[in-house]
């Protein structure tokens, strides 16, 4: 039998460009991140100070959160887990918003204004975001991975993180921030 190197080269050629498309679907792991992995902040940890303004305009910082339970949550839309629980987020939002002692935000990572706005408005969110065009506040947060949500307590210490691994339901949300 005669068995030419090029059909199997070539259809190794092809199975490699098959497969390249859903290795970027499976992570939304930058790959010019840091090697180290997973969150600098864990449960029991206050939150890091920071300060962000929202689509809204409104100025979002550690002082704001004192007394009030809230949600910060960093995503970034070309991500496909961060797709599935954008709307998870939306639906937490749109139930706990009602109680005056709750605050939420989303954080872009590494993400333009433009971009951001033109996903909220497509996905008909009413959640508020802040776009961020590079690391600098995701990286006193975590080391890798979106997404990547962070519940905190009245007292600004963080009771529950949610990250890449699946995405949260509604419930599991709710019982974080009660």
């Amino acid at each position: 039998m005669n068995h030419s190197p090029i059909p199997a080269l070539c259809r190794l050629a092809l199975l490699s460009l098959l497969l390249l498309p859903l290795c970027a679907v499976v992570s939304c792991v930058d790959e010019s991140e840091p090697a180290a992995t997973g969150t600098i902040i864990n449960v029991g940890d206050a939150l890091p100070a920071f300060s962000v303004v929202t689509n809204r305009g409104d100025t979002l910082s550690l002082d704001s959160l004192r007394q009030r339970r809230s949600v910060i949550a960093f995503f970034h839309t070309g991500c496909p887990d961060c797709r599935r629980t954008l709307p998870v987020l939306d639906s937490l939002y749109r139930v706990a918003s009602v109680q005056p002692d709750f605050r939420m935000v989303c954080i872009s990572r590494a993400e333009a204004e433009h971009s951001v706005s033109a996903y909220w408005q497509q996905a008909h969110f009413a959640m508020p975001y802040a776009a961020q065009p590079d690391r600098t506040l995701y990286d006193r947060f975590a080391h890798t991975g979106v997404p990547r949500i962070y519940v905190a307590d009245t007292a600004i210490v963080v009771r529950a993180v949610f990250d890449d691994s699946r995405v949260p339901t509604l419930a599991e949300l709710l019982a974080s921030v009660r």
